[in-house]
């Protein structure tokens, strides 16, 4: 399970530069738009689940510091893959507005990472 998830999260990677360059011609293009919207929230979808699935293996105390910060990362990676999957719609409602939409990872990413750090351990 883990290994075919790991080679998904290469083979995503992989293809990432595709709708990148289809993005740089065609960014008026909503396909396109959604395009680069779901492949990036398709590779973090895949990150978060490997980082949930080797949790326990790699911090087998959920207390640690390390797996706390592990635990902030994958809210962290979740937010992206809320707000990547969420611009597709938009996408075709209106092209502009999903790619300003993308710049609300900063809030989100910036708030999150500022509650993991503040939160006390478990």
């Amino acid at each position: 399970m883990i290994t075919r998830l790991v080679l998904l999260g290469l083979g995503l990677v992989a293809l990432l530069p595709f709708p990148t360059a289809l993005l740089a011609e065609y960014a008026s293009q909503p396909e396109t738009v959604a395009l680069y919207a779901g492949t990036l929230a398709a590779i973090h979808a895949v990150h978060a689940t490997l980082l949930l699935l080797t949790q326990r293996q790699v911090h087998p105390s959920a207390a640690s510091s390390a797996a706390a910060a592990r635990r902030g990362f994958t809210a962290q990676l979740g937010s992206s893959v809320l707000i990547f999957g969420l611009s597709v719609p938009l996408a075709f409602v209106n092209t502009a507005a999903a790619m300003w939409f993308w710049i609300t990872l900063i809030p989100a990413h910036y708030i999150l990472g500022h509650y993991h750090r503040r939160r006390p351990e478990r």
